[in-house]
């Protein structure tokens, strides 16, 4: 009821509060570093937050453009930049300065949401410099270091080790060996108590209702 009654002079007043803001923005700083606006509206509760937003705006300096990675990192002359294509820790470096380099060839690690991510030579060429020691966490876009680029080891790349698809790692074939003891054929008195009531086992009733090899299982060798 109050707002409704007195709503053509609240308009009023707040117009005048905001005037006298805005004009305390264009006043210049007295001798003692204040505004004199803000002495003569006591009654404003925004008036000391306006002056501080003000003063912050007047000392605020012009904004700087943001250094890119190639002008904070130079390298030698004539050496061409490794760039990290992710933000991440470097964990290792395979190659010291001065070494030579086939394309291809493995420089660094470095470690990026909690994974690890080879960096190769994609020339071949001669370390230079190297600005990043292992440790610290390189921002994308930065070179991890500096080759001298060597024409006759261009056509020369680093073939990959060739990889033994069929080799299982003694802790895999672990896990393959624990998870058979869940089977059916490696359970025959547990299939055999089921064939006593005429019932079928739970793997035998999921062959049947899925398409073979389009069943995933979770927990296999969780026990209760």
């Amino acid at each position: 009821r109050f707002v409704d009654e007195n709503a053509a002079e609240l308009v009023r007043l707040a117009d005048e509060r905001a005037s006298r803001r805005h004009d305390s923005f264009d006043e210049p700083a007295s001798n003692d570093g204040t505004l004199g606006t803000v002495a003569d509206a006591p009654h404003d509760p925004l008036a000391v937050f306006t002056h501080g937003q003000a003063r912050k705006q007047l000392a605020k300096p012009a904004s700087e453009p943001l250094a890119t990675p190639s002008a904070q990192l130079q390298g030698p002359p004539g050496c061409v930049a490794v760039l990290v294509k992710m933000q991440g820790r470097l964990v290792n470096l395979a190659v010291g300065v001065g070494e030579q380099v086939h394309k291809g060839q493995l420089l660094a690690v470095v470690e990026a949401m909690k994974m690890e991510h080879d960096v190769k030579a994609d020339i071949g060429g001669i370390v230079r410099q190297i600005p990043i020691p292992v440790g610290k966490v390189i921002q994308a876009g930065f070179p991890l270091l500096f080759l001298q680029e060597t024409e006759q080891q261009d056509h020369a790349a680093v073939e990959d080790d060739d990889i033994d698809l069929d080799f299982v790692r003694s802790d895999l074939a672990q896990l393959f060996e624990r998870r058979a003891y869940t089977l059916d054929e490696n359970r025959p008195k547990a299939v055999e108590r089921r064939r006593k009531t005429g019932q079928r086992t739970a793997r035998e009733n999921v062959e049947d209702l899925c398409d073979p090899g389009s069943f995933v299982e979770y927990g296999g060798l969780v026990l209760a």
